[in-house]
């Protein structure tokens, strides 16, 4: 310690001090001498020279009372690592600095693990010591700062003022699913009702994953319940959302990658149940989903660009008959992103969410890039949508696809497994391959192999009867095959037959039932579980 007198030779005079120092040290001598060199530079230093006393002492003092915690590393019963995890259980904030001397130098990489601000090696100048201080108190005040920002965040989203997910005039009709990213997300949805029978759903979904899409979005939310009480047209609402966008929050300056750019992807949906139409209006949000009652599903249109991105205002609106229609699905880009990252259908994901919300992973869910938020309408009242039948995969194929056949079946295979589990392994073979004969069937001879001619495949779930069914549409003119004539011709004098189409003939012996519409450009396959 010979050399401790010249800790005190050039300290600077202009450094920055203040703030509550914890100092533990077992050498009572190199002790002392830190905290005077603490103390002369305006900090307030509560000095011990054993980590329990430390321990105890710190526990006795209210939250956030220190705002930095220098220790040794080496000393008996208790290191300096252990220490500060210890304080770290209490305030997450706090910064540390440990010391360490030559042959400790490889606790370096575990002391940034454990979110130690700084490290000093023996022995310590007076000026490396007050500026990894004066940096460590810096940032326990930046992270306290931003601690109390996203709690009050929080209790904004406590309190269902980002995002209500329970709405309980709608209940039995509307199902909800909403996970945030982090702990605060950019997504919300609003319902406004003007009579029983007529009511008003707004989802929307602000850029980016941080602290500034959070207050976008409550900040748009609000002003949404605002105006709407005041009866102002969601139109005209729009349109006060995009000039405030673009114009105040993006500081006039037009889209680009380069810039911190906000925009609001919205919709809103109008909903009279007595005239059974749906009035849309559409600003860059995914398209909104109808799902007949004969398990057909059709798709909205979608505008070009966001709020947000220009001056202009290019909204799509459009009315939708509601009158066949069993359930309407609006989600933001969230669902079929995450959808992409773990290879499997929208709606395999919807109907895991919506319908077993208890049974999806957490972990799962973490892995998303993303907010995800799900809203189904009902539009058939007092029936369970249990007893309903369900969509579980919906997609339009080009017939060049047909090169991809073994990824698309993965695909297939994979959501249906995500989506019914133990249910379906029975039987997933044999629907795999049925599925297989008929969509290559629709995109080699529906489709023609052709890039701008697609097929529609369609799977559907009856949970009651837990029965799963197949309908792939093409857009070909057709056939006259005959199935059980083939079959019976194929029996006779397998040598002379017909070999094309056969594969129609095997999903007449898998499928409990097969039906053909529109002279077989239709099939539709039916499997019990």
């Amino acid at each position: 310690m010979g050399d401790d007198v010249g800790y005190y030779k050039g300290m600077g005079s202009g450094m920055s001090s203040g703030g509550k120092v914890l100092l533990v040290d077992d050498d009572l001598f190199h002790l002392n001498i830190l905290k005077q060199v603490l103390v002369k530079s305006g900090f307030s230093v509560y000095e011990f020279s054993d980590p329990q006393s430390a321990i105890h002492f710190f526990d006795d003092q209210e939250d956030s009372f220190f705002d930095c915690v220098v220790s040794d590393y080496q000393m008996p019963k208790l290191n300096g690592l252990e220490l500060f995890h210890h304080l770290r259980e209490k305030d997450g904030c706090v910064g540390g600095i440990i010391i360490t001397s030559e042959e400790d130098q490889h606790v370096v990489q575990e002391s940034l693990r454990a979110g130690i601000t700084d490290f000093l090696g023996k022995p310590i100048h007076p000026s490396e010591l007050l500026e990894a201080v004066s940096r460590a108190v810096s940032m326990t005040w930046k992270n306290r700062q931003l601690r109390e920002t996203t709690q009050g965040l929080l209790q904004a989203k406590n309190v269902n003022f980002l995002f209500d997910e329970d709405f309980p005039a709608f209940e039995g009709y509307l199902n909800v699913f909403y996970h945030p990213r982090d702990q605060i997300g950019g997504d919300f949805m609003s319902i406004f009702q003007s009579s029983e029978e007529k009511h008003v759903i707004v989802l929307g979904d602000i850029s980016g994953h941080n602290l500034r899409s959070a207050l976008i979005a409550s900040y748009c939310k609000g002003l949404l319940q605002g105006l709407m009480s005041k009866h102002v047209p969601i139109e005209h609402i729009f349109e006060i959302f995009n000039h405030t966008l673009s114009k105040q929050m993006n500081c006039g300056e037009p889209f680009s990658s380069e810039n911190i750019f906000s925009s609001l992807s919205a919709c809103s949906l109008e909903i009279d149940d007595n005239l059974g139409r749906v009035e849309l209006l559409n600003y860059g949000f995914p398209f909104v989903m109808f799902f007949t009652k004969d398990g057909r599903m059709f798709r909205s249109s979608r505008c070009s660009s966001p709020l947000g991105w220009d001056y202009t205002y290019n909204g799509i609106k459009e009315e939708i008959d509601s009158h066949d229609c069993l359930f309407m699905y609006v989600f933001t880009d969230g669902l079929p992103d995450f959808a992409v990252q773990h290879n499997l259908n929208p709606f395999s994901l919807a109907y895991k969410m919506l319908q077993k919300k208890k049974e999806v992973d957490e972990e799962f869910l973490q892995s998303s890039n993303d907010d995800i938020l799900i809203a189904r309408y009902q539009f058939v009242r007092k029936i369970r949508a249990s007893t309903l039948i369900q969509p579980l995969f919906a997609a339009y194929y080009p017939g060049s696809d047909f090169h991809s056949i073994d990824e698309l079946q993965a695909n297939w295979e994979k959501s249906l497994l995500f989506a019914l589990g133990e249910k379906v392994k029975d039987r997933l073979d044999e629907i795999i391959l049925c599925c297989r004969e008929a969509m290559l069937n629709g995109l080699i001879h529906g489709c023609n192999r052709e890039e701008n001619l697609h097929c529609n495949l369609q799977i559907n779930y009856k949970e009651m009867q837990n029965e799963l069914t197949i309908r792939i549409d093409d857009p070909g003119p057709g056939h006259d095959f005959d199935s059980t004539l083939r079959e019976k011709l194929l029996l006779e004098d397998p040598a002379s037959c017909d070999c094309r189409r056969l594969g129609l003939v095997m999903i007449s012996r898998l499928a409990d039932k097969m039906d053909f519409l529109n002279r077989g450009a239709t099939i539709i396959m039916t499997f019990s579980l």
